[in-house]
């Protein structure tokens, strides 16, 4: 059965028609709930299109619909901005509501559900609230003859009454409308769940709460509609005497669920019982839910590694059309066939790399001459570099090592968060020795092979620490300061150009041929605890312990000394290689 004809709701709904409708979720509780399952109900009814807007990335609906129900925040404050944002440009709509303070966001029509809402809504159009609207089944035959089911938040007005408030016991709306039915009488202060109690026929009686909303809502709606109503006066005198009738004693003159201790004593039972059974119903109910989600990323993965599939066949098609013409043309074409095979083979083992390394919702620059055949990543963006201001290929190398990193800067600020570096273009690192050595101060060397390197630009260098340390050094002493890189065998040179990097003369040898403090920094392998104290003789500003493949240690530690020192050792994770990620194979 339902309260009111659909027709009654047809101003709210019949704007929405033949328009792009996103619909945003409720945040509120489980008679919140109830609300959106009438909302939804009537979406389906008219005819409305829509779909479930989360106010993340892009919106493309042509109207936002936010929520109806009763008091509390729109949407979390974490999306209020980005919903205040949105309705700059896309007119939003919001579904009847009762309102305690103004609603804080731009709207195009405003549907309020009682009357004391336009207090807060001037412009507000009242309208009944969706649950009124709501069709169901027949309710069966009622268990109990009366339920008092009482709210136990600030709103509530009966603090202490031991009884059970609906929107603790029930998790749903399917579960809110069967708590409903198994009473014959309702006795409540939830205003939605008096409206599941009414649209199954239950006589209904509505108390007040701390805001005005109840009241209004039963003069507004609820008294034309068969709910009775408990005035302020005799509602406290029932709810201050609520812990006297659990505690077996009586007081005249009050309705008869206050006046039989026994019936309250089976209700908080009741709610006992029913609270141990929705425990042991949400306790299956996660472990449920967590094997559908693993099921659902796995199958999710096989999705993604079956598209990624398809996508290398095409790439394979595509190459095949580049060689075939070479191929035909007979011997005469033969070096030029090979050189186009074998780049083909490179290209493809560039994008195997990508795939089981680079995230998929990264953005990739490229360093090419222009092919855009290297910027086909199995789904990733990627782009040229370096390149114009409209993204296509510059058309021309960076002039110098300065150049290349300013504009690697550039596009990092812009949102890029991979460069790629193919066979092709390695001898950049060489040739850039300024821009190598910043690379690897400043990013994160994912993959290097023969067929490319990959850099991770959001991620920190290994040599990060150290990078910070000689800034400070610089700042401090006006100078940079001199290197001794003490058998690391990482190439610190290249990493860091402006200071004068040197080895000792025997790189095997126990000790130092040098005098006390009188190198800035000294850097040692890992785990070596002679050669750091033998260092810590030597250096003047720190000591550097760089991991290599015996060491064990994955971090780069640094050991500031005299007037340098810091609280303690700093340490950064070294990540020059790193597993197959499955970062963007997971659900969002």
């Amino acid at each position: 059965m339902k309260l009111l004809a659909a027709d009654s709701f047809e101003p709210i709904f019949e704007p929405l028609l033949g328009r792009r409708v996103g619909y945003v979720p409720t945040t509120g509780g489980v008679g919140d709930l109830l609300v959106e399952m009438a909302a939804l109900q009537l979406f389906a009814h008219f005819g409305v299109d829509y779909h479930v807007e989360t106010l993340g990335g892009d919106c493309e609906a042509d109207v936002l619909v936010l929520a109806g129900g009763g008091p509390g925040p729109l949407c979390p404050p974490s999306l209020a901005a980005r919903l205040a944002e949105i309705a700059t440009e896309i007119p939003v709509t919001l579904l009847p509501r009762s309102l305690t303070a103004p609603v804080g966001v731009p709207l195009r029509r405003c549907h309020v559900r009682d009357r004391a809402s336009l207090d807060h809504a001037p412009d507000g159009i009242v309208m009944p609230d969706l649950v009124l609207g709501l069709e169901v089944t027949s309710a069966h035959e009622p268990d109990d003859p009366q339920g008092v089911w009482l709210r136990c938040d600030d709103e509530g007005l009966f603090a202490g009454h031991g009884l059970g408030d609906p929107d603790l016991v029930c998790g749903t709306a399917v579960e809110y409308l069967a708590l409903a039915a198994r009473h014959r009488a309702i006795l409540t202060d939830r205003p939605e769940f008096a409206l599941a109690a009414l649209v199954q026929g239950r006589e209904t009686t509505l108390l007040p709460s701390a805001s005005a909303v109840n009241r209004s809502l039963f003069d507004t709606w609820l008294a034309d509609l068969g709910c009775r109503w408990l005035d302020a006066g005799d509602a406290t005198a029932a709810g201050s005497a609520a812990a006297a009738r659990l505690a077996g004693a009586t007081a005249p003159g009050l309705p008869a669920a206050w006046t039989a201790p026994r019936r309250i004593e089976r209700a908080v039972a009741r709610c006992d019982a029913g609270l141990r059974q929705i425990e042991a119903r949400f306790a299956g109910r996660e472990r449920i839910q967590q094997e559908a989600i693993a099921a659902l990323v796995a199958a999710q993965d096989r999705l993604l590694r079956r598209i990624d599939d398809l996508q290398e066949s095409i790439y394979a098609l595509r190459a095949d059309a580049v060689l075939r013409p070479t191929a035909a043309a007979g011997d005469a074409a033969a070096p030029e066939h090979d050189r186009q095979r074998e780049y083909t083979h490179l290209v493809s083992r560039i994008r195997g790399a990508i795939r089981d390394l680079v995230p998929a919702d990264a953005r990739v620059l490229v360093v090419s001459r222009g092919d855009d055949e290297l910027l086909r990543l199995f789904g990733r963006r990627a782009g040229h570099f370096p390149q114009a201001p409209s993204g296509v290929y510059a058309g021309h190398h960076p002039p110098d090592a300065a150049a290349a990193v300013a504009h690697l800067e550039t596009l990092r600020a812009a949102g890029w968060d991979h460069l790629l570096v193919p066979a092709t273009a390695l001898w950049w690192l060489d040739h850039y020795a300024g821009f190598a050595g910043y690379l690897q101060r400043s990013a994160a060397l994912v993959h290097r092979d023969a067929d490319c390197a990959i850099y991770a630009l959001g991620e920190a260098s290994p040599w990060a620490a150290l990078a910070d340390f000689v800034a400070r050094f610089k700042e401090s002493e006006e100078r940079y300061p001199a290197i001794l890189d003490w058998g690391t065998g990482s190439g610190l040179a290249a990493v860091f150009p402006e200071s004068a990097v040197f080895t000792p003369p025997d790189a095997a040898a126990r000790e130092l041929p040098y005098v006390e403090e009188s190198i800035d920094v000294i850097a040692i392998p890992c785990g070596d605890p002679t050669r750091l104290a033998e260092a810590r003789r030597v250096a003047i500003a720190a000591v550097v312990e760089v991991p290599t493949a015996e060491s064990g240690p994955t971090a780069v530690l640094m050991h500031p000394l005299g007037r340098h020192a810091a609280p303690r050792p700093a340490a950064v994770r070294m990540n020059a290689a790193r597993p197959a990620l499955e970062a963007g194979r997971r659900l969002p």
